[in-house]
């Protein structure tokens, strides 16, 4: 009995040692099994944890923001620009770039809200010039208009979320 005592706590301390050093790449916390931020360094079996280096969690939101933004202009710009139309798909087109921009890659910051106003607005100036026949006809003001609201709402959406401020305690 005696013996299997120390044979487990023998095995018990060569865990710790190996954890410590580094070995093993895991914490045991409420019944499951967690990583460290710095896991995949340690164990290059939890390399799957993070797929993407950091540059590239930044660039594919933009990319997909900018689909968005294209996408939206080639469906608004085969609609006449007369009416509330221009507003309202600007409203509708920087609300869809900033969300495909903030969320698709867990950003936000004045970065990302920039990038998405400038891409939403983009989008609605491009299907201006659709709907002016490519430069042939004169171009709608309202577009101007409509890239205004775009880039507002994406830069409301997409800015950084303000931080509660206490009261102080009386």
């Amino acid at each position: 009995m005696e013996l299997r005592l120390r044979a487990v706590g023998e095995r018990e301390a060569g865990e710790r040692e190996a954890q410590r050093r580094g070995k093993v790449g895991g914490r045991r916390d409420y019944g499951r099994l967690q990583s460290p931020p710095d896991a995949p360094a340690q164990n290059p079996s939890l390399s799957w944890r993070r797929a993407y280096p950091g540059p590239v969690r930044r660039i594919l939101p933009v990319a997909a923001g900018a689909a968005v933004a294209a996408f939206g202009a080639l469906i608004v710009g085969e609609y006449e620009f007369d009416g509330l139309l221009p507003l309202l798909a600007g409203l509708v087109l920087g609300l869809l770039v900033s969300e495909a921009v903030a969320l698709g890659g867990q950003w936000r910051g004045w970065v990302p809200a920039a990038v998405s106003a400038l891409l939403a607005a983009a989008g609605i100036l491009w299907g201006g010039w659709i709907d002016s026949g490519e430069g042939l006809e004169a171009y709608p003001a309202l577009a101007w208009a409509g890239a205004a609201i775009a880039a507002v709402v994406a830069v409301v959406r997409a800015r950084p979320r303000p931080t509660p401020r206490r009261r102080p305690s009386t």
